[in-house]
């Protein structure tokens, strides 16, 4: 999320904007060609750009939203297509050229997945690690040029991309990640330049490269607390061939810093040494993976500030687990034999066994309220995560930081308990915030009203929330990211004591998630527009559920008319209501805009629209609890601009000026009266206003002439 609102971005940066990505004709000075062209809804000319973004701004803002994101993870974004790899970067030319598009729309935020390193058999972001970036993120173009001093060579990068497999379908404005090819290849590449590397320093005279190796000397001795301990597993795994440290034969290797860690530890020179060892046998493989941090690093730092001169800031997402080389050099501060998950629901009888290890309460805070060596982890590990990204943070089942449901090893989770709300538990109740007399016995252990609402003091909510206000909001503010840039992924079965924080946090400005696709008739329901806290960032979609326009195909869309004919059409017009129900029933192309609209019209101040959402595309990306072999494959298509506005001019995809348009026609007269003494945005008045989003609604359903001015492909993005 942003300090500077919606509002205060109506300045057009022309120099910034020189080179348009987005309209075939608009730049001038090109070399033209002229040739029949398959008819598509046309781009924004260049001369009407400033007032289109403008438009977009006025109408965020008269809305009261002060955020808008796209969500996209990492190895979705696209590329430019003689650049392409095999998978998507954020730190590409292709994601530059999104970033250029979503600034033309009214966009101030990118929501990314979580930005850790993932293991060759697994492409989930959610299983990533906690400091270590994903090398996958890493742009190996970047490595070709003159600013690394060549260190990878052109050919080498040439043959990944001649090489990969062909993925791209143009129909459907998506492509896939080649998983296991550009994992290897990727891998080969950075092994190539940093071999080069290591030749070019010897070199006095080389600046570049000089540079470069001062950057990277001072980058070890900064990250030193978690870079160590992660190349040092990288190594192991090479030497047992095999990264999943619980299988390796070695007892020492596996408890290596359990012994180093430990106090009085046995097995503590035995580790020393043992590390001594390992750190002078792998020095060529731990450096490898000293130097491919530090690259994505460096590429990381150089995205930040180009998305800032296009007033887009980037939002990570922490997810609640740890990765298995995270868990081996902090083993001593989880919970043994205790593992996080969810307890049965209505998707699952037996609950969901996550297999994430638990941090051990006990090593969070000391008994002084200072910090405990868990409490450091966990502060260390936000601190990285504002200070790479100044739009905040999503911090996913914020549940597992308030009130964690967790199970025994190699015991059901239905049999789980919840960690701080347990005080009849043997094992656990050493950990509960609550006493014996707030359980409500008629209630099971999983059950949200287990603890007694009217027992949660303030003293006992404030215990719950301590990790939240503790550690994470000093971050926070130590990295000068505001708090209502920290956003509470609260979907889901929510205790009594998680409602509690949740109302404490919402008070300092920080709030949950809505996403409506789970919207039902019901006037209590929680999703319903006018229910949703204003501090909550809404969304329609995510990367949990099917594509928006899927998803209205596959719904029973009568239930969704139902409610929509109702919130979308203010009372003065309550004769139009069975005409929008009907045509919502019938067409589901009308439902999409309906739910963006309803997006748009309710209290939620911060708004995030999902890619494969914005761009109409109809393929998931991740089906929950399947281990579908596309999971987290889908990628935006190298031609996403094109295939916007042949989009629209389809009627599908999402245009902004006519969901706007709709979102304010739902707020009713009283909303427009309201206007009559005040601006719009940049505008006199809001009918202007209204005006401008009609009028470019139809400019973007426009389709192009036959015969089209076709633009030479920039490469200079």
């Amino acid at each position: 999320m942003l300090n500077t609102s919606l509002a205060g971005r109506v300045e057009w940066n022309n120099q910034a904007n020189t080179k348009s990505i987005l309209t075939p004709a608009a730049t001038a000075n090109k070399t033209l060609n002229y040739q029949p062209q398959v008819s598509f809804g046309r781009a924004l000319k260049k001369d009407e750009q400033k007032d289109y973004q403008e438009t977009i701004l006025s109408a965020l803002e008269a809305l009261g939203k002060k955020n808008l994101a796209l969500t996209i993870h990492g190895t979705s974004f696209p590329s430019i297509e003689k650049e392409d790899p095999g998978v998507g970067s954020p730190n590409s030319n292709g994601a530059k050229k999104l970033i250029k598009l979503i600034e033309l729309n009214g966009f101030n935020n990118l929501q990314l997945g979580p930005e850790g390193k993932t293991k060759n058999t697994d492409a989930s972001p959610y299983t990533s690690t906690a400091f270590s970036m994903n090398p996958l993120f890493i742009d190996i173009s970047e490595l070709t040029k003159p600013e690394w001093s060549s260190i990878l060579d052109k050919s080498t990068f040439d043959d990944i991309v001649n090489k990969k497999p062909k993925n791209e379908d143009l129909n459907t404005g998506s492509s896939k990640t080649a998983y296991a090819y550009v994992y290897e290849n990727q891998e080969n590449a950075l092994k190539e330049a940093y071999k080069n590397f290591k030749e070019k320093i010897k070199d006095e005279n080389n600046t570049i490269i000089q540079s470069i190796n001062n950057k990277f000397n001072a980058f070890k001795v900064e990250n030193k607390s978690w870079l160590d301990g992660d190349a040092l597993y990288e190594a192991l795994s090479k030497e047992h061939n095999n990264d999943y440290f619980p299988n390796w034969p070695s007892e020492i290797d596996k408890n290596l810093f359990v012994h180093l860690n430990i106090p009085g530890d046995a097995k503590k020179e035995a580790a020393k040494n043992r590390k001594s060892e390992l750190e002078g046998k792998y020095k060529d493989e731990t450096e490898l993976y000293k130097f491919t941090q530090f690259v994505a690093d460096e590429q990381k730092n150089k995205m930040k500030g180009f998305s800032a001169q296009h007033n887009i800031k980037t939002i990570s997402d922490a997810q609640v687990g740890f990765a298995d080389r995270d868990i081996w050099v902090n083993k001593n501060l989880f919970l043994p034999d205790w593992k996080l998950g969810c307890p049965p629901d209505y998707f699952s009888n037996e609950g969901q066994s996550w297999g994430f290890p638990v941090l051990n309460p006990d090593l969070i805070f000391n008994q002084d309220e200072t910090l405990g060596p868990a409490g450091k982890l966990l502060k260390n590990r936000f601190d990285r995560i504002f200070e790479k990204n100044p739009g905040g943070v999503r911090i996913d089942h914020i549940i597992g930081l308030i009130d964690p449901w967790i199970y025994q090893d190699n015991q059901s989770p239905k049999n789980g308990a919840r960690l701080h709300s347990s005080p009849e538990h043997n094992k656990l109740k050493q950990y509960a915030r609550t006493e014996i007399n707030d359980l409500n016995y008629a209630k099971p252990p999983a059950d949200n009203d287990r603890i007694r609402s009217e027992s949660l003091n303030e003293n006992k909510i404030s215990k719950y929330a301590e990790i939240i206000e503790k550690i994470i909001i000093p971050s926070a503010l130590e990295k000068g990211v505001p708090l209502e840039n920290i956003v509470c992924e609260d979907l889901g079965t929510l205790t009594n004591p998680v409602t509690k924080v949740m109302g404490k946090l919402r008070a300092k400005g920080i709030g949950g998630t809505s996403v409506l696709q789970f919207t039902s008739p019901e006037p209590s329901n929680p999703y319903r527009m006018h229910n949703i806290p204003k501090e909550n960032t809404a969304a329609v979609g995510n990367h949990d559920t099917m594509p928006t326009a899927l998803w209205a195909e596959n719904k029973d869309r009568k239930q969704q008319a139902t409610h929509l004919s109702y919130d979308l059409i203010p009372e003065e017009k309550a004769y139009t209501r069975r005409d929008l129900f009907n045509k919502l029933v019938k067409d589901p192309k009308e439902l999409v805009k309906a739910k963006f609209a309803e997006l748009f019209a309710g209290p939620a101040q911060n708004v995030q629209i999902f890619f494969t959402d914005f761009f109409g595309i109809k393929k998931p990306y991740n089906k929950p609890g399947s281990s579908d072999p596309d999971n987290w494959l889908l990628r935006l298509g190298n031609n996403f601009d094109k295939f916007y506005y042949k989009q629209l001019a389809k009627n599908e995809g999402i245009n902004l000026p006519e969901v706007l348009n709709m979102a304010i026609e739902a707020k009713g007269q009283k909303f427009i009266d309201s206007f009559k003494s005040k601006k719009a945005g940049n505008f006199e008045n809001i009918n202007k206003l209204v005006d401008n989003l009609k009028k470019y609604t139809e400019i973007l359903k426009e389709p192009e002439d036959d015969l089209q001015k076709v633009e030479s492909e920039d490469k200079a993005v």
